[in-house]
């Protein structure tokens, strides 16, 4: 019986011993396996930029470079349980989406669209795309800042012209404009400083900006022809009653008349205004 009991007894003194060799082999095995996946990763990314310091991206970086490269990091993200390791892949997924926002802020400035839609579009992921990389890729950011603002400064530029149309295809100014909606747009052309995106959409603010005048005059007409009938009467009622002018001094239709003067004033203002930015982009 005793020799049963010292039997059973080295049984399992044998079974833990191999469950534990097991579980250390395979932990081994596990953690070597996870520094192999982390390190074929990390030199994948590396691979993205043009040098070992991660500070600008490949010569020839493409978008399927960085797509690839992303779905592995990614991959180790949720799967990686050493904390060493974990520490390696969070860095490398860092770096992986840098490398795509700044491909993004490359391919917007190098597109050199003609299309405003387009433009828009660029200017908009652009920005955005840098103001993503401008704190962990400082010396990147530098070179291209200048050029994102002025490609992010257009795409402004034409937001605010879209604003003076009811279409996409900006052939049909809405009739509602007001003097503001078209200082907002030059303005913002203004801004881009930029000769050539000023002659090609100027036009456009030109078209925006007849209908709005010619909506202004088709409201002042409106406005006298009220004023008109109802200073005519109140004219009759003041010869029954023989009574003299209003007790302000002006009558209707001189108030009428200087508010027809002061828009006239204000459209040839923002006209000359858009005459001498065509002139000096001409």
């Amino acid at each position: 019986m005793k020799r049963k009991h010292i039997f059973q007894i080295l049984i399992v003194t044998l079974l833990a011993g191999y469950l534990t060799v097991f579980y250390g082999m395979r932990n081994t095995i596990d953690t070597s396996f996870e520094q192999h996946a982390v390190q074929a990763a990390t030199q994948q990314i590396s691979q993205l930029y043009s040098s070992s310091k991660r500070t600008f991206p490949a010569k020839h970086l493409s978008r399927s470079m960085v797509t690839a490269a992303q779905a592995k990091v990614n991959q180790l993200v949720h799967n990686v349980e050493n904390r060493d390791q974990k520490k390696i892949v969070a860095k490398d997924k860092r770096d992986a989406d840098a490398a795509s926002n700044m491909l993004t802020i490359q391919e917007a400035i190098n597109a050199q669209s003609s299309n405003l839609a387009q433009i828009e579009s660029e200017g908009t992921r652009s920005s955005a795309a840098y103001k993503a990389i401008v704190a962990i890729k400082p010396a990147f950011a530098a070179d291209y800042q200048q050029a994102v603002t002025q490609l992010y400064k257009k795409s402004l530029a034409i937001a605010q012209i879209k604003k003076l149309y009811n279409d996409q295809n900006l052939q049909h100014p809405k009739a509602d404009l007001s003097s503001s909606n078209i200082d907002l747009a030059i303005n913002a052309i203004e801004n881009v400083e930029n000769q050539d995106f000023a002659k090609n959409v100027l036009p456009l603010v030109q078209v925006a900006k007849k209908s709005q005048a010619n909506n202004d005059t088709t409201v002042a007409m409106e406005s006298t022809d009220t004023s008109s009938t109802k200073q005519t009467a109140t004219t009759g009622r003041q010869n029954q009653q023989d009574t003299g002018e209003p007790a302000n001094g002006v009558s209707g239709n001189h108030a009428t008349t200087a508010g027809q003067a002061s828009d006239q004033t204000v459209n040839r203002a923002r006209k000359l205004r858009v005459n001498r930015l065509l002139h000096r982009v001409g």
